[in-house]
């Protein structure tokens, strides 16, 4: 996931989430399936999800990709298309 305000990487280190400028394994995330037209972004090399509450960006506890817990909604996001005027698919947001 890379900012393209700030030209930073999303970055999961151990139980925390914060951006660097590289993308290396703790900056790859699986995309998971998490129903409702809603996706979770998981790194397997943490075994975590990555979360949003209202306040913070962080990790969850220790899961792996299929052990999304239904009950967890910080884990789950909404693709949208960023910028209207682009096709979409180039340019997407996570809600």
């Amino acid at each position: 996931i890379k900012g393209t305000g700030v030209n930073q990487y999303a970055m999961m280190n151990h139980a925390d989430a914060k951006s660097i400028g590289h993308m290396k394994s703790w900056e790859k995330f699986r995309i998971k399936d998490a129903g409702s037209n809603k996706v979770a972004l998981h790194n397997s090399n943490h075994q975590r999800f990555l979360r949003m509450s209202d306040s913070t960006f962080d990790t969850s506890g220790k899961k792996g990709v299929d052990q999304l817990p239904g009950g967890w909604t910080w884990e789950r996001f909404q693709v949208v298309q960023a910028v209207a005027a682009m096709a979409p698919g180039r340019m997407v947001g996570l809600y």
